[in-house]
């Protein structure tokens, strides 16, 4: 979403601080190995998408349809396919020179076509028997387009009186519908996802609208740290699917506590690395800020390089199979912050990863 008002004019280091702590949440989960799931999995799954979704609430602004259709689509579907089209790339790639590093987890053009048109995180539940291939971690991106799209027709729902009231009674009867209808049917572009974070974008407008994360107490933060880790003790929060085995409304309270957390801590490691420490800082600020970058090819080092299980493999067998894990971890955060580093620095490429900074001229000039 795009920035207004005071905190819409430049970054805002902690929210920053909580994309990229965030980002990094999600490399660990899906770094787990044997150790996944589990109830540490379930503590990062608790938090690591939702708050993304709540800090878009947040720094919402109302904008015309039109525009923020054209905005999201540059800044998220471009993103999307520019993905599947490497992922295609090395699928051919790894057909014509078969090699150890590289492979795809799609068996065909067809298979990853139909993965990338349906746009879902993992198996779907339908009606009829079905082959739908899902298309990973990059699910995010069409729910938060699409999410945020709904959104934004919501906040602009013309009633006249009790507005937030109404327009929250609209949210919660879209997030029911987009968890419950998952029971039946994993709808197309991550949409069961989208409706069902209509609950956490508008919890973060509502914690912008009314300065919640100052207004509340330090021993407030402590309920919701016990209800953070109380919603994970119920299991596995896979938000991409909107699942029926996955999703309880106890997950989404939980999902509003865990981000809360994770915002007021951010606010106060900005705070606290103001006269030290600052390399953390900037470490952490350059993962929020790349942090869509990060997602794009942590799914490609997910789905298609092979170093990983190969560093597992060798690594273990030296250290204990923890040890083992951590390293693993540390390589797949070094091979998604690489490629953030690099991307601004490749024309072409840096457009379609980062087009609200380097817009293609075609578009800036109508």
């Amino acid at each position: 979403m795009e920035y207004s008002g005071s905190i819409h004019k430049k970054r805002v280091a902690w929210i920053d601080i909580s994309r990229g702590i965030a980002i990094i949440a999600v490399i660990i989960g899906h770094s787990l190995g044997s150790y996944f799931p589990d109830y540490f999995a379930s503590i990062i799954f608790a938090f690591h998408m939702p708050i993304f979704f709540i800090l878009s609430g947040y720094l919402y602004r109302e904008k015309e349809y039109k525009r923020a259709f054209t905005n999201n689509f540059f800044n998220l579907i471009l993103p999307y396919f520019t993905v599947v089209v490497i992922e295609l790339i090395i699928l051919i790639a790894c057909r014509l020179v078969p090699n150890p590093i590289l492979y795809s987890r799609f068996g065909s053009v067809r298979q990853i076509s139909l993965a990338a048109i349906y746009g879902i995180g993992g198996a779907a539940v339908t009606p009829w028997q079905n082959g739908i291939p899902w298309i990973g971690a990059i699910w995010f991106l069409l729910a938060m387009f699409f999410g945020a799209q709904i959104f934004n027709v919501i906040m602009q729902a013309p009633f006249k009186k009790y507005s937030l009231f109404f327009k929250g009674g609209l949210v919660l009867m879209l997030s029911f519908f987009g968890a419950f209808s998952a029971h039946y049917l994993t709808l197309p572009f991550s949409l069961n996802a989208a409706l069902m974070a209509q609950l956490f974008f508008f919890s973060g407008y509502l914690v912008h609208e009314y300065d919640v994360l100052n207004q509340l107490a330090s021993y407030i933060y402590i309920i919701l740290a016990i209800i953070w880790l109380s919603s994970a003790a119920t299991g596995l929060f896979t938000m991409s699917m909107a699942s029926p085995n996955s999703v309880t409304f106890v997950n989404i309270i939980g999902g509003v506590a865990s981000s809360l957390c994770v915002m007021r801590f951010s606010i106060l490691l900005e705070n606290h690395f103001q006269d030290k420490g600052i390399w953390i800082k900037n470490i952490l600020i350059f993962w929020g800020s790349q942090s869509l970058i990060i997602l794009c090819f942590h799914l490609i080092d997910l789905d298609s390089v092979q170093i990983w299980p190969h560093i597992i493999a060798y690594s273990s067998k030296i250290f204990p199979y923890g040890v083992a894990v951590i390293i693993g971890i540390i390589y797949r955060i070094v091979f998604a912050s690489f490629f953030a580093l690099i991307i601004r620095y490749l024309p072409g490429v840096r457009n379609l990863f980062m087009h609200r900074k380097y817009p293609f001229k075609f578009f800036t000039n109508r």
